[in-house]
């Protein structure tokens, strides 16, 4: 150790037991505190040799006293500090002082003379700011010229009044001791400004190191989570489609329901997790926003048919069907933001607004979901998007969730270039807004325009949110729209009217519901022209046969769509009246049936836990698939180099976590011709617990061809089959 580094850490320790509990302060308010003391500290320090050379030189004057006095200044300074550890209240005092000090000498005498005991602090003391952002020598070269300044401009006046040589000798000490003072004080600043950035380092080093084992730990939790819970969902989804009793299969449900509930909450801690660690991946593909908020509404419209809620979808103010972006994010927004309204709605209407607008980098999607619910109380709106926060301690026993739903929902906005909002009236409902920006699409939608209608289309329906809605969509496509609200006045209009195009009818009506008024209009005395259009509850849709044999052209569930609208409209096209279905080789229609492959299909399954094994032979059993299994990847390697044949294993499916030999390593082995180089191009699907951004990249870099999480969602599994094993097998003949 030099002995300038011996020196700054001596001075240190010697600072630190001046300072009330110097370990307890940020590096920041410490370093602050050594600047404070320091100063205070030697400025006592140095004015004992003044006092010394005043005495020395006049006795007890009134220049030695005053510097005496300064003594007491600085340690009251100092013991004040000590005792009421109040930082800046000590440093604005010792500022005051040393200003009023040297406002004293210059109105008295106008120069350096002992006094200088009172100002000297003053040049450090309010360059703090200052030398916060300076080092040391330029600190200490800036007040030495000012005060060499001071002292020639006063020399001048001391050497015409013939001073002695002693005065100018007193005078030259102390101009030699305050800029000793000063250059220690600047070492104080520099040694400050390098233990702070040493500390911030050291705490750069430490948060980059918690990251990444806060990443390792989610990546580590996911697997030890999602893998029981594979098991757990498998066997009860066996369980669902197997031979029991009502009320074997009520309870079959109840756990299956509370599990799928634990796993959302295991989901939700884990998103919010990943979203803090900066692991949330964000898609950027193109997708059908009519389509996507359609399939939105309709899943959440079984949650809200058991509460008697009805959900209204308005989509009217889109202006471009389709969009780039991440739409299974704004799916996770959207269902989260429904599913609150629903849950803290008793009775009444969710209404869901989608509009569009076009910016300069592509369109500012907005999303509003508007309930008739028990409302937010205005205290309490800051807190909704913190996490783990709910609006009072009684909301999660009575309703349920984990106070993340809503601040996941606000990082996912802000990921995607937006953010949330909420209004709200306590018992009257709250509106949730939330806005993404998207990108223009790569492809173009295709266009579906058709001719607008040029005859009348009724709606009849109680739900005045609703009716005019349906209206505000179907007003692009016709101009003579009549809206009614009940059946009687329904029936006389029609009556009076009776050459229409479509005529929409509500299930759901008091006093008079649906089916009596399309007996009515069939039973009426003047004949009604249109095609009888029913809108059903989600839950009630049975009976098709004898609407029709009633006279109704189309059944359509509400919450009521896009989609269903484009199809009602169809009916006044005599080309689409056969056949207003989608067509069947739809891209996102993936069959399930497999029977063509019956006993030719053959996937191996690689994963060490047995309860896995069990549950994906079972899974790909219903579906006619043969399974072989592996609990191993050594065992993979044999049951493969066994049986050369490329026909007798068509696909694997791989888990990414297994001791020995991992997924991965397994992968590119087989990759390498280890298992034979009849399977070097076989399809193998991932199989993994984790749901890390860049997990599923890691997985076709490795060698996979395709990527499913735990627990297995069978849709997904028989999709990835379909996709990726079925192509290379020939089927039945």
């Amino acid at each position: 150790m030099s002995l300038i580094e011996a020196f700054t850490t001596r001075q240190l320790r010697i600072l630190d037991t001046l300072i009330p509990n110097p370990h307890q302060l940020s590096p920041e308010n410490l370093r602050r505190a050594r600047l404070l003391v320091g100063i205070l500290f030697y400025a006592f320090t140095l004015n004992i040799l003044l006092i010394a050379v005043r005495y020395q030189n006049t006795g007890w004057s009134t220049a030695t006293i005053n510097a005496l006095f300064s003594q007491f200044i600085y340690l009251g300074l100092l013991l004040t500090y000590k005792l009421s550890k109040n930082l800046n209240l000590i440093s604005d005092a010792a500022i005051a002082l040393a200003l009023v000090s040297i406002s004293i000498t210059i109105y008295s005498d106008g120069g350096l003379t002992s006094r200088a005991t009172y100002w000297l602090p003053v040049f450090p003391l309010v360059s703090q700011s200052i030398a916060y952002h300076m080092k040391a020598g330029v600190t200490v070269s800036l007040i030495i010229s000012l005060l060499f300044s001071t002292y020639l401009l006063h020399g001048e006046g001391i050497l015409h009044q013939a001073e002695n040589q002693q005065v100018l000798f007193a005078r030259a000490l102390t101009l030699t001791m305050a800029t000793l003072f000063v250059a220690i004080v600047s070492v104080i600043y520099d040694n400050g400004r390098k233990a702070l950035e040493k500390q911030l380092t050291i705490e750069k080093e430490n948060a980059e190191q918690a990251f990444k084992l806060k990443s390792e730990f989610l990546a580590t939790m996911s697997h030890e989570l999602r893998t029981p819970f594979n098991g757990v969902l498998g066997m009860l989804e066996l369980l669902s489609n197997s031979q029991l009793s009502d009320q074997q299969q009520h309870r079959v449900h109840l756990a299956k329901s509370s599990a799928q509930s634990l796993l959302m909450l295991i989901n939700d801690i884990l998103d919010f997790s990943k979203i803090e660690a900066g692991k949330q991946d964000i898609e950027a593909i193109d997708f059908d926003a009519q389509m996507l908020f359609g399939d939105i509404a309709e899943a959440m419209a079984y949650q809200a048919s058991s509460k008697n809620i009805e959900i209204v979808l308005d989509t009217h103010q889109l202006q471009q069907p389709s969009f780039k972006g991440d739409p299974n994010r704004i799916r996770q927004i959207t269902t989260n933001l429904i599913s609150n309204a629903i849950k803290f709605t008793k009775v009444g209407t969710v209404l869901v607004t989608v509009e569009s607008q076009p910016d300069a980098n592509g369109s500012t999607l907005q999303v509003s979901v508007q309930d008739s619910g028990i409302g937010i109380p205005k205290e309490k709106l800051d807190i909704l998007f913190q996490s783990f926060t709910q609006v009072d301690a009684s909301t999660s026993r009575k309703y349920g969730g984990s106070g993340l739903g809503l601040a996941i929902a606000k990082r996912l906005c802000q990921l995607m270039g937006g953010d949330i909002q909420v209004t709200s009236k306590e018992g009257i409902g709250s509106t949730f807004s939330f806005t993404v920006s998207l990108n223009n699409p790569d492809h173009a939608a295709d266009d579906h325009t058709h001719e607008k209608i040029t005859g009348n289309i009724v709606i009849v329906d109680d739900n005045p949110i609703a009716l005019s809605t349906i209206k505000n969509q179907l007003s692009a496509d016709c101009h003579h729209i009549t809206a009614l609200t009940q059946a009687d006045e329904a029936l006389t209009h029609l009556t009076n009217n009776p050459d229409n195009a479509l005529i929409f009818i509500d299930m759901n009506m008091p006093t008079t519901n649906g089916i009596e008024l399309i007996k009515a209009i069939q039973n009426n005395q003047t004949p009604i022209k249109g095609k009888l259009i029913l809108m059903s509850d989600i839950s009630n849709l049975d009976g098709n046969t004898l609407l029709q044999e009633m006279g109704v052209s189309l059944n359509i569930p509400k919450p009521i769509t896009h989609k269903d609208l484009k199809k009602a409209l169809a009916l006044t096209q005599t080309s689409l009246l056969e056949n207003t279905e989608q067509p069947a080789n739809k891209p996102d229609q993936i069959p399930t049936d497999l029977t063509l492959y019956k006993s030719e299909i053959h996937i191996l399954v690689v994963d060490d836990n047995p309860i896995n094994l069990e549950v994906a032979a079972a899974l790909l059993d219903s579906f006619d698939i043969q399974p072989v299994l592996a609990s191993s990847a050594h065992e993979a390697f044999k049951i493969l180099s066994s049986h050369p044949k490329k026909d007798f294993i068509h696909g694997i499916i791989m888990d990414c976590q297994m001791p020995t030999m991992d997924g991965f390593e397994a992968t590119q082995a087989i990759r390498n011709g280890l298992a034979g180089n009849s399977y070097i191009n076989i399809p193998i699907i991932a199989l993994t617990a984790n749901a890390m951004k860049g997990d599923k990249e890691r997985c076709l870099a490795a060698g996979m061809n395709d990527y499913l999480t735990k627990p297995i969602n069978i849709d997904k599994l028989v999709t990835v089959i379909h996709s990726i094993v079925i192509p290379g097998i020939e089927p039945k003949h």
